[in-house]
């Protein structure tokens, strides 16, 4: 089978000096580990893989997660889905902010990935009422056993693992690795109920720090949005599931939308539908549709999106209300099936008072979702994980949509508006033959993001918008070759990139309808991108010699295309 790769990357100075070489120590194992599975030794790989992941090595940074995720794959290709489960769920519990790698790891790792990330919660690290400590490796447990050990801080406590028994405080209660539920209660004090992972070979220490419950009525009002207020918000939502080009579905990344005016106008941020060829809107039974959405009116530089579905909306949200300070909870579909609400506090600039502070990070599938008061009111939405946009910044957007529903003529679909902003999707199979090659990529492109960003050991598969991008090869940490090459929509290309040799190959191309690469445009002077304007030029990707290069032409019909390698002359 193929073999995968895997980025350990350097951390020094990111923490404090004390940890340094800690964590310097547990990188060096992961990437031996990364080693051991590309040389098909995969016992060895698990073996450094579960020492590694000790979290007394250090923070559960992105190297750690990536390394779990690597583990999942060796148990999911060895058939044993169910303990790849166990342990993705224990990771993102502990740190819901690892970085899913949708590219590298096999669609059933992403899935169960995404479902760990859905069933997180607000993560070990935040929660209050219990402290999780782990006993790694415990002496007298072998790879089908785990255990809980229990205790109670300020309470007698009393725990119950749901479908196994009552835990005996102090003691350890062994059991097979997976995910348990656990209820901890004392008598004047409210009940906690949480999930924990049962690690093979591993001793899971739970202290609960139980409220009183004249303290938690108290607190009460400001934790919880009222089952009225999120059934009424969540009346107004709706799932969108964006197609991008070489993305599996299984891997998709999921977002939410609401419904603006009763003609069928849903709102989003424009990084939820950026680069997709087509979007599915979900607005309950009876009511998905697909081939019939199109975009009335967006704003890529301020993250705004209009979409329109042939359906009339009974409940849908109105642009009035200010946002201050405080709590606010989002609703949208983070677990990609049910709307839910996540509460978080906002902050607000005094320079630019529409944009949204968050205090707690957002899982993916809350982008574009909606910013409520606990009575209801939506007063904002979602532009990104960790900041959102008060409703107000929709108004000039919203109007140009209506405008443009309006005129009755054609409307663009998603995939013309990502052709438009150069954010059309293609794919790049990274190759060397140089003994311990890293690859690297880099956008260059002016509508190219900073995250798109990627290395590893080749061979490394890329997926993303087109245009040109720097491609380097690193042998030893040292730089060894640099080169550009060319992402075109709809292409799936190769490119090989050795000390003294770099060029790239189409996989498959339809002669004649290679779109080529618009250049980058100077932002306009409408607040807005009206529907209607179309992609011009043509031209097919050539392979070119020397330094520089530049963007080509655009338009075509984003279906094929091919690669374009720029290669300097260097000695």
């Amino acid at each position: 089978m193929k073999r995968l790769a895997f980025v350990v990357l350097a951390l020094a100075g990111a923490w404090p000096m004390a940890a340094t070489a800690q964590v310097a120590a547990r990188n060096q194992q992961l990437s031996q580990a990364q080693a051991a599975y590309d040389g098909f030794d995969t016992p060895r790989a698990l073996t450094l893989l579960r020492a590694a992941l000790d979290p007394a090595r250090g923070p559960p940074d992105s190297a750690w997660g990536r390394g779990v995720q690597l583990l999942a794959q060796i148990l999911t290709e060895d058939q044993r889905p169910s303990e790849a489960d166990v342990w993705l769920g224990w990771a993102f519990r502990l740190n819901p902010a690892i970085e899913i790698d949708t590219v590298t790891f096999l669609p059933a790792v992403v899935a169960a990935s995404r479902r760990a990330l859905a069933g997180a919660g607000s993560g070990v690290s935040r929660d209050s009422a219990v402290r999780s400590t782990w006993e790694w490796a415990a002496a007298g447990f072998s790879d089908t056993e785990g255990g809980f050990r229990v205790s109670g801080a300020g309470a007698p406590v009393q725990v119950l693992v749901e479908g196994v028994g009552v835990a005996t405080v102090g003691q350890v209660l062994r059991l097979p690795p997976g995910t348990y539920n656990l209820q901890a209660s004392a008598s004047g004090f409210v009940s906690v109920r949480v999930t924990r992972e049962v690690l093979p070979r591993t001793v899971t220490a739970l202290q609960f720090t139980l409220v009183s419950t004249a303290a938690a009525a108290l607190a009460a009002a400001d934790t919880v949005l009222p089952a009225t207020a999120l059934d009424a918000v969540a009346r107004r939502v709706v799932l969108l599931q964006p197609e991008r080009y070489d993305i599996p579905a299984a891997t998709a990344a999921c977002a939410t939308g609401f419904a603006v005016g009763r003609a069928g106008l849903v709102a989003t941020s424009y990084r939820a539908i950026r680069g997709a060829d087509r979007v599915t809107v979900n607005a309950g039974p009876g009511r998905t549709f697909t081939a019939e959405v199109r975009v009335a009116a967006h704003d890529a530089a301020n993250d705004l999106a209009l979409l329109t579905v042939p359906i009339a909306f009974s409940d849908t949200v109105g642009l009035g209300g200010s946002v201050g300070t405080g709590a606010l909870w989002a609703v949208g579909f983070g677990d990609c099936r049910t709307a839910t609400s996540r509460r978080s506090t906002v902050s607000v600039a005094a320079a630019r008072p529409d944009a949204l502070g968050l205090g707690t990070r957002l899982p993916e599938g809350f982008r574009g979702a909606v910013l409520a008061d606990r009575n209801g009111n939506v007063l904002g939405f979602v532009v990104a994980p960790d900041s959102g946009a008060a409703l107000t910044e929709l108004a000039a957007a919203l109007n140009t949509a209506r405008q443009a529903v309006a005129a009755g003529g054609a409307l663009q679909t998603p995939g013309d508006v990502s052709r438009r902003e150069n954010h059309s999707y293609g794919t790049l199979t990274l190759r060397s033959a140089a003994a311990g090659a890293e690859i690297r990529v880099r956008g260059l492109e002016a509508w190219h993001w900073a995250d798109l960003a990627r290395e590893g050991p080749a061979p490394l598969t890329f997926t993303g918008p087109m245009g040109r991008y720097e491609v380097s090869l690193a042998v030893g940490g040292t730089v060894r070759r640099t080169a550009n090459a060319t992402i075109v929509p709809g292409a799936r290309g190769q490119f090989t990139i050795d000390p003294q040799v770099a060029q790239g190959v189409p996989e498959r191309t339809q002669p004649g309808a290679a779109p080529g690469i618009q250049p980058a445009r100077g932002k306009s002077k409408l607040p807005f991108i009206l529907i209607g304007a179309g992609v011009v030029g043509g031209g097919a990707a050539a392979l070119l010699l020397g330094g520089g290069g530049g963007g080509g032409g655009g338009g075509g019909n984003g279906t094929t295309g091919a690669i374009t390698v720029q290669v300097p002359v260097n000695p």
